[in-house]
């Protein structure tokens, strides 16, 4: 059979298609640095099982792809952070700032069946996983329009967190990301939901989202950043660790450092990498103990001032919104204590 004069160049334009995606493939394929440098040791651990709601800081945790998660116990249920969420009746999440005492719940695991919610000025409740949907619901991530999904926790739970957050008897919901029954959102649909141009600037994969994260399964901050922030605020503007909400606190580096990792790796084992800027909102300004607002819109106002996107990488994608701390996605698995090191890729400055 012959072949036709036509064959030579089909072969060659296959041969030279099929080479421009192998080193478009080859550009995208992430190499892991081998050399590091340390640049601090671990200093907090933070983890919160409700979103929106009081932290729980750790000593010892697992790193997953979704968040952190407490080292499993025979007798309790591990949690992943940012496991519960607060939603309203027209399936939308908690607005934090409009209902700030949400941040003073405090979440424990008692055992495999049963986990206890406490609040100020309000009897424990107790709630028995076996007794939740087993069907998900889908909930609108209210900033960004992506959808999550979530098992409805029941009419006890919601009756006791509208009766705290609202005085009356309904009005909010409680859900459970429960990870092999529950879509999970990925982070390039979170920003192209938020905006489109986000992706023109930062580069992230579907998989670094977390649970019920607004964004990232981890959120890493210096502790002489927030010394530094706060060295700038009169002493009753001053915040704490609760206010910013990150998931690690890094202590013996400069100032500000984590604006500029890439690669970062805790202990022996775990790797994550940076990929956005963490944006602030008027959440920080919240007392995590008293759910108050700062009076002075603190340490907000001050941020504006020298911290926002356009300060820091020159673009203009985000508005005046400030920044304080990064986001970062899960490459290589594993466990984390306070007081391990922290290395960056040598190759940063």
């Amino acid at each position: 059979m012959r072949s036709g004069p036509w064959l030579p160049f089909i072969v060659t334009a296959a041969f030279s298609t099929l080479g421009f995606y192998w080193l478009l493939y080859r550009k995208r394929q992430v190499r892991i640095p081998t050399k590091w440098k340390q640049v601090g040791k671990v200093e907090k651990i933070v983890m919160y099982p409700l979103k929106s709601g009081a932290l729980r800081p750790l000593s010892e945790a697992k790193c997953t792809e979704t968040g952190l998660v407490e080292f499993d116990n025979e007798k309790r249920r591990s949690f992943h952070d940012r496991s519960f969420v607060i939603y309203n009746l027209e399936l939308k999440p908690l607005r934090l700032f409009v209902n700030k005492a949400a941040v003073t719940i405090s979440v424990e695991s008692v055992d495999l069946d049963t986990v206890l919610f406490k609040a100020p000025h309000m009897s424990p409740i107790f709630l028995k996983f076996s007794s939740f949907s087993s069907a998900p619901c889908k909930v609108q991530l209210s900033n960004y329009g992506s959808i999550m999904e979530v098992i409805d926790c029941g009419d006890k739970i919601s009756e006791w967190l509208s009766q705290y957050l609202l005085a009356t008897k309904d009005g909010f919901r409680l859900g459970y990301y429960e990870q092999n029954l529950c879509r999970r959102r990925g982070a390039i649909e979170i920003m192209r939901n938020d905006s489109p141009k986000l992706l023109s600037v930062y580069e992230a994969r579907d998989n670094d989202s977390g649970a019920l994260s607004d964004l990232a399964s981890y959120m890493v901050i210096s502790a002489e950043t927030i010394d530094d922030v706060n060295a700038k605020l009169p002493v009753e503007d001053r915040f704490e660790l609760g206010n910013l909400r990150p998931n690690i606190v890094v202590r013996g580096c400069d100032k500000y450092a984590e604006d500029s990792w890439t690669w970062m790796k805790i202990g022996n084992q775990v790797v994550m990498k940076a990929f956005k800027p963490c944006t602030r909102c008027l959440i920080i300004t919240i007392n995590p103990n008293t759910g108050e607002g700062n009076k002075n819109q603190q340490p907000f106002k001050l941020l504006k001032t020298y911290r926002t996107v356009k300060h820091l990488k020159g673009h203009d994608v985000e508005g005046s919104s400030p920044v304080l701390g990064t986001y970062l996605g899960l490459y290589v698995p594993g466990n984390i204590r306070l007081g391990d090191p922290v290395y960056i890729d040598s190759a940063e400055k």
